[in-house]
Parts: structure tokens; sequence; C-alpha cells
């Protein structure tokens, strides 16, 4: 699969705004890869709930960068234990490179579902959960059927920091509501996103050992959390924007974390050259916009506003370079998408009318 940034689509046009919907071919493929920004202090921000919303991001100073990968399951022998498996997402810290988070799922017309997770070390053992997890509804819109979305998760593996008289079973529920959507802008780049409110409530049992009983276990203790989350789903590239999660420490402590993107940019590594060659001038423009797209030929040039309604939308006929009339647009920002011959965008840049 390639880079598959979202274009906008367009349900209903209610109050000057138009909602999103997320499909099955907008989400980013195998090759894609992108930066979030990472907090893990501050308030747990209340953005309203309902059609229409404006919300504000808050003020955050990151403290660490997270890379995320969108990788082939080809790449991790171990996928094949989780079933029919087509697309593995690697987290990595970019402070210090030395462990990366998996999560190993199956995305389809349907949803994307979630089958384990693992972390990449010396020693790679990944956690294969009993039924697979439903991260998203696809189609995803507003008005859509995703609320009250459950997953238990029986999770069983030995060892902890290499003892392996251990033994954690791990049960979760997540339950989802999509309730709203709107827009909101991070450091002057705007997105359309849906809003999405979850709640998962996490039991953990710890059991070990018996040395008299080899391979018999007793219980010793059971940990329960709960974690609420609001997470922002772009319009425009088909992931989420801005994250806030709250839960409780081993302490008792309330902690926070906010991952948030901080460029307009995903970028597909066998096409971030491409992409990387999408030039627009004049840039800011008033009458007349010229694209140049080098060594890329029939691609479909669609220019968005910062709601995601299309406001023109060209094909390029073997041309790398066009003109578009824009005099008849507002003053303003949008988005100009390209898109390839298979309908899947690979490139997005920023366009100011003046």
């Amino acid at each position: 699969m390639n880079l598959r940034l979202l274009f906008p689509f367009l349900l209903l046009n209610v109050c000057g705004f138009s909602q999103p919907i997320l499909t099955f071919d907008q989400i980013p493929g195998v090759g894609s890869s992108f930066e979030y920004y990472v907090q893990n202090e501050g308030a747990f921000p209340q953005f309203i709930a309902g059609p229409d919303q404006v919300w504000t991001f808050p003020e955050i100073e990151y403290d660490r960068i997270e890379k995320v990968e969108y990788l082939s399951p080809t790449e991790f022998p171990q996928s094949s234990e989780m079933g029919n498996i087509n697309l593995v997402l690697r987290t990595t810290s970019l402070a210090d490179f030395i462990d990366s988070s998996l999560t190993f799922n199956r995305l389809s017309e349907e949803g994307l579902y979630e089958y384990g997770l693992g972390f990449q070390t010396q020693i790679f053992a990944p956690e294969i959960y009993g039924q697979p997890y439903k991260r998203l509804n696809l189609p995803l819109t507003y008005e859509g059927d995703f609320e009250s979305s459950t997953f238990i998760n029986n999770a069983l593996y030995y060892g902890a920091d290499g003892i392996d008289s251990i033994l954690t079973i791990s049960n979760f529920t997540t339950s989802s509501s999509l309730d709203g959507y709107g827009s909101i802008t991070i450091e002057n780049v705007p997105y359309s996103v849906l809003k999405n409110t979850s709640i998962e409530i996490r039991k953990d049992s710890i059991f070990y050992m018996l040395e008299e009983f080899p391979g018999e276990f007793q219980l010793q203790f059971t940990n329960t959390s709960i974690r609420q989350k609001t997470e922002l789903i772009s319009a425009d590239f088909g992931i989420v924007v801005y994250s806030v999660t709250e839960e409780e420490g081993d302490k008792g402590q309330t902690i926070y974390q906010h991952r948030y993107l901080r460029s307009g940019n995903i970028l597909n590594n066998s096409e971030s050259a491409k992409i990387n060659e999408l030039e627009l001038f004049p840039n800011p423009a008033n009458s007349i916009v010229n694209i140049s797209v080098p060594n890329l030929e029939n691609q479909i040039l669609r220019i968005v506003d910062i709601s995601g309604k299309l406001v023109k939308s060209i094909n390029s006929n073997n041309q790398t370079a066009v003109s578009i009339d824009i005099s008849d647009l507002a003053r303003g920002m949008y988005f100009v998408n390209v898109s390839n011959r298979e309908g899947k965008n690979v490139a997005t840049k920023k366009l100011i009318i003046k």
C-alpha cells in the first residue's frame, strides 16, 4: 500500500461546516510516517461535544518526540502468530531510540482492528489478544454507529524483567463514542476533525508460580485502572492529530498525556522525494496558481478549503505542471491535494489566496 492521505468527503453542510467522513481508502498505508509531540503534564481540556464545533488547542510545551511508522508485517515474523495481519504500527521515542512499541493490525473496509502488541527490544515477545480490538469503525462519521464499542482482552504472558515465574492476565473493556465534529488549529495549521471519546477500564491480575508445584500459579493481587481519552481525528490526513489521556498512576497520582501532530505533512518513505517536489507558485496567490509535480503524471489535483470543502478538481492529463484560475475563490487558507492513478493522495501542501 502507498500513502493514502485523506481528502475531504462531504455528508452534510450544517451551519457552515462540512461534516467529514473517514473511509478505508483514506487511512495511511504501509510506508507512511509522521511525528507526534508529547507532553506528560497539563490539565485535561474539556472539548464540547456536538456538531460544528471550533475547538481551541491548549498551550502545550512538549518534552519528547515520537515517530510513528506504518510497516509491513513481513518485517516481523511474529505477525504470523496473530492471524491475518496487514499493517504494523511502530512508535519510537526519538529521545533514546532504544525501545519501540508495536501494534499488529488488520485494516479492512469495515474497520481498523488491533490483534496484539509488543515491544521491539533484544528479546521480542508479542502479547496476542484473545480477540481483535476494533479501534475504528469504517466508514467513520459523527452520525455513525460507533457508540458503545466494547472490547474485552484476555492476554496471558509469562515473565517480567527476565523472571519466568510470573503470569499476568489482563482484561480491559473500552467504550467509545464519536460525539462531535468541527475544526481545530494546531500551531497555525487548521484541521477538520471528528471527536472520539473513550473510557478504558483495565484489570491486571498477577500470579506467581508455586515452587512446590511448577506450572501452577496462585493469585497475588489485582490492579484496576481507568483511562479517559479524547481524540481529534483529522479529516485531511486520516490520523489522530491531537489526543489527551487521563489516568491514575501506580502511586495514586493523576497522569496526563498530550500528543499532537506538529506538521501538516505526512511522509511516505517511498514517495517522500515526490512530495517534496510538489511546488505551488506564486504562494500566496490572487488569480492564478501554478502547480508543479515533477515525475508524477496523470495526477488528480484538488483544492479544498479549511473546512474540508472541495472547491477545485483538475486532471493533470500527463502534464507535470498546470495553471489553475483561483480568481473566483475567497481570500484565505486552502490545501492542494495530489492523488495518484489509484486515487490515493501522495502529497498535500498549503495554499494562501490573498
